[in-house]
């Protein structure tokens, strides 16, 4: 399924080595610059590594057509995205953002170390856009975890998928629910 797909492809860009040595070399740096993390992530050393090890990723999400990627510290700050939007340099699990799905999803990651589904929900900082986040855990070379790698996504496809004609008639409808019921 389409899902399925997604959550496969995250898998296998979480535990490739260059995204692994991605998020451990700004882990790093952030933590021994002793800035803010809304500084560091506009810092030359940020710059330096993201030009290293970002190629893969960068091309990937383009590849795939993800609206964004991200990696997230076990602690919740985003220390890269893919586009740099306004996700970018925030903690997830303090202030403002941590109630929102995408917060809640790191966070199930985070602490358990299982993959997450965000659901969909609008993004006010993107002018009300509405994403979906899956999430997986990011571990070391020694399989410790060291944070997660998001996958941000539009409604788009799945606004495809519920429109195609499947042939059921003139007053047919499909539609999507979740474990939730809604």
């Amino acid at each position: 399924s389409y899902f399925d797909e997604m959550l496969a492809d995250l898998s296998f860009q979480a535990k490739a080595s260059i995204n692994i040595q991605l998020l451990e070399k700004m882990i790093d740096s952030y933590q021994s610059s002793g800035k803010s993390l809304e500084s560091f992530v506009k810092s030359y050393k940020w710059v330096l590594i993201a030009d290293e090890f970002s190629g893969d990723i960068i091309k990937f999400r383009r590849a795939f057509n993800y609206h964004d990627v991200f990696l997230v510290s076990q602690g919740g700050d985003i220390l890269y995205t893919v586009t740099g939007e306004n996700h970018f340099g925030i903690n997830l699990f303090f202030g403002a953002y941590k109630s929102t799905k995408l917060a809640m999803a790191c966070k199930k990651t985070a602490e358990t170390g299982e993959p997450a589904f965000s659901d969909y929900a609008q993004c006010h900082s993107a002018g009300k856009r509405v994403f979906g986040y899956f999430t997986v855990p990011v571990a070391n070379q020694e399989g410790g975890r060291i944070g997660v790698m998001v996958f941000q996504f539009t409604i788009e496809p799945i606004n495809a998928i519920m429109q195609a004609d499947l042939g059921l008639g003139k007053t047919a409808e499909t539609y999507i629910v979740g474990p939730d019921l809604t």
